[in-house]
């Protein structure tokens, strides 16, 4: 099967869809299928993928998009184009950039089924950030490029529950994301983020670690954290908070304003990737997100693969999925249910322990890659079969002139 995928951008800073994105080109590309990867920006894909080879996705790196609203104009247009006509499915990531519309029209205008990912983007919580801009979206452009998808991808059944108010539920299938299992089979250990945790503890070291590992938005709920440690302070339960991620910049000195308090029973390391982020996880003893919202949760699934046991919100989509991992505790977005669900595990060693095997055995036997990339398989040939049997039909609608 030719595959051809498109997201505007896979920085570290786009978060879970572009991680995923990733995951599933290589686990594709491995099965033998021809893979294409679209983006203006390669972030964090391979450097190896740039070059032609079998088994490996091709990533194609396009100019920066032209107009507002990541629009695309001139030789953009044409390697839509061409990539269109030599691959059987485009499969498009994210919902509010026009690059996605445009990409899909000209696969309607060759006939070509397309899928769209939105990774969460319809969710209540998300709609009801920018909420003008987004509704007048959909009316003018939007809701036709969905109903006009052959699928649409939700991650989780509540993603679809939400997001069947935009298109017709028939065309939704719920498809869990592809993870990587490779570096989670083979952890390196709490040792690098040890050494880079205690240059750093001061008179804090030994206290038990508390991992917020996401990027900074006042989404993920940092400030609540921050409180819970009062909290526990308070009742000789001094933790230390350890932050690894970035965001925009004003918002990140306030969060350092915020924490001063705190003096150095917070540890702002910046953004942390690969083996030193699975050591990361490691090297602490609880994972806490108190987020406003949460699709899939990709960072979930990380900490669990890597032995961590997990406290999050009740507004986290994959809640009914990540309960079966027996590892995850949820409460409301609360100081003191932090708190006190972050006191109960520390003081339950043993109890802790067995969590996070439980859950790192969930992990690792939920998201096998063969068995995920199977899913997609389907779901891909699903869509081919559809445009098949439309095939003795008038020709195919224009959906958005290139």
């Amino acid at each position: 099967m030719r595959i051809l995928h498109f997201i505007p951008s896979l920085s570290s800073a786009v978060g879970g869809p572009a991680r995923a994105v990733i995951d599933l080109c290589k686990a594709l590309a491995a099965r033998d299928h021809e893979v294409t990867l679209l983006t203006s920006d390669a972030g964090q894909a391979p450097q190896s993928w740039q070059n032609a080879a079998d088994k490996l996705p091709r990533i194609v790196v396009l100019p920066s998009a032209s107009l507002p609203g990541f629009t695309y104009l001139g030789s953009a247009l044409r390697t839509f184009d061409l990539s269109v006509q030599s691959h059987d499915v485009l499969h498009v990531h994210g919902m509010w950039e026009f690059a996605n519309i445009q990409l899909c029209g000209i696969a309607s205008a060759h006939c070509k089924p397309y899928a769209i990912s939105v990774h969460g983007m319809l969710d209540p919580w998300s709609m009801s950030q920018g909420t003008l801009k987004k509704r007048v979206y959909l009316e003018m452009v939007g809701k036709k490029w969905l109903r006009a998808a052959s699928r649409i991808h939700l991650t989780v059944q509540s993603e679809l529950d939400a997001g069947s108010k935009f298109f017709p539920r028939k065309l939704g299938r719920v498809v869990p994301l592809l993870v990587d299992l490779e570096s989670y089979r083979r952890l390196p250990g709490p040792g690098l983020a040890n050494a880079k945790l205690e240059e750093r503890c001061g008179e804090h070291a030994g206290k038990p670690r508390i991992l917020f590992l996401s990027r900074l938005h006042p989404k993920k709920g940092l400030e609540t954290l921050l409180q819970s440690a009062r909290l526990l302070a308070s009742r000789n339960r001094a933790v230390s908070i350890v932050v690894a991620g970035d965001g925009d910049a004003a918002y990140v000195a306030q969060l350092k304003s915020e924490a001063r308090d705190l003096g150095e029973s917070v540890i702002f390391l910046g953004e942390t990737t690969g083996e030193l982020k699975l050591s990361l996880y490691q090297a602490c003893d609880v994972f806490a997100l108190p987020t406003q919202q949460e699709n899939f949760g990709l960072v979930f699934i990380e900490a669990l693969g890597c032995g961590l046991p997990v406290i999050t919100t009740n507004a986290v989509g994959s809640k009914a999925e990540l309960q079966a991992s027996g590892a995850v505790t949820f409460v409301d977005r609360t100081p003191e249910q932090f708190a006190d669900a972050i006191e109960r595990l520390l003081l339950d060693a043993p109890g802790r322990m067995e969590t996070a095997r439980r859950g790192r055995e969930w992990m690792l036997e939920s998201f096998d890659p063969a068995i995920s990339a199977q899913r997609f398989e389907s779901f891909y040939a699903e869509m081919l079969a559809d445009q098949q049997a439309k095939s003795n039909r008038p020709p195919c609608p224009i959906l958005v002139s290139a």
